[in-house]
């Protein structure tokens, strides 16, 4: 805290004082004299808002001076609290989920921790492997939940069912505690780096323009975002040709 003395005794005792929002008791800060100009104060470790603060100079001969800040403060002490929105079962080696704030906090860093069961240590992704999206950079502006996105590079993760815990710290410094053993999963999820299997048999007959052709396909659809596209490639003279949609 830091003030200017206009005119006052520097000698004189001054006192800081602040009350909590909606609160009548005001709370001793410090006392120090009044030509100090400036003290540290360690506020409390808690999110408040609306909190008042006044310098009170003391006088013997007569009544105290007083100063309060024009606006009230707003302490944030606590690391945001965030949620995941919507994870899906399966995530593929490269995937996007959605993120909300809970207690309205403005994030600087979001660090991602998995495990492939309840008995095993939480392990953090890389920084690398973790990048942070959000409506005030204009990258995922209209999302729901207030558009926060966390992109995840899991490439090189082993397929596995994994429980995922996503902490955040916010732009104040405030840092949330790693996961512990205790630490309920935030979600859980099966990773899929997998491609799906597909097969292609041509029928026995050759193709003859003007008539329809058939294909079979052996496939896992439910591993297969659809539609399937087909594609084929001219070979003229035994130089097969760029591949074209069909």
């Amino acid at each position: 805290i830091q003030w200017r003395n206009r005119g006052l005794d520097p000698e004189k005792d001054d006192v800081f004082e602040w009350r909590r929002p909606n609160g009548t008791d005001r709370q001793e800060v410090a006392q120090t004299k009044l030509g100090a100009s400036k003290l540290t104060w360690t506020i409390p470790c808690e999110n408040l808002a609306g909190c008042w603060l006044r310098a009170r100079v003391l006088n013997s001969d007569g009544p105290d001076s007083q100063a309060q800040l024009p606006q009230p403060l707003t302490f944030d002490c606590v690391p945001p609290e965030i949620r995941l929105v919507g994870l899906p079962q399966v995530l593929p080696a490269t995937a996007t989920v959605q993120l909300a704030v809970e207690d309205g906090a403005s994030l600087g860093a979001v660090r991602v921790f998995l495990r492939d069961a309840p008995e095993n240590e939480w392990k953090p992704l890389d920084a690398g492997q973790v990048a942070l999206h959000s409506p005030e950079v204009g990258t995922a502006s209209g999302k729901p939940d207030g558009g926060l996105q966390v992109s995840l590079d899991l490439r090189e993760v082993a397929e596995a069912e994994f429980e995922i815990v996503v902490i955040a710290d916010d732009t104040f410094g405030n840092a949330a505690p790693a996961p512990s053993s205790t630490t309920e999963p935030q979600g859980r999820f099966r990773l899929d780096r997998t491609p799906p299997g597909l097969q292609m048999e041509v029928g026995p007959h050759p193709w003859v323009q003007g008539f329809r052709a058939q294909l079979h396909l052996q496939a896992d659809w439910s591993d297969i975002a659809q539609p399937v596209s087909l594609e084929g490639r001219r070979i003229a003279d035994g130089v097969p040709g760029a591949w074209g949609e069909l």
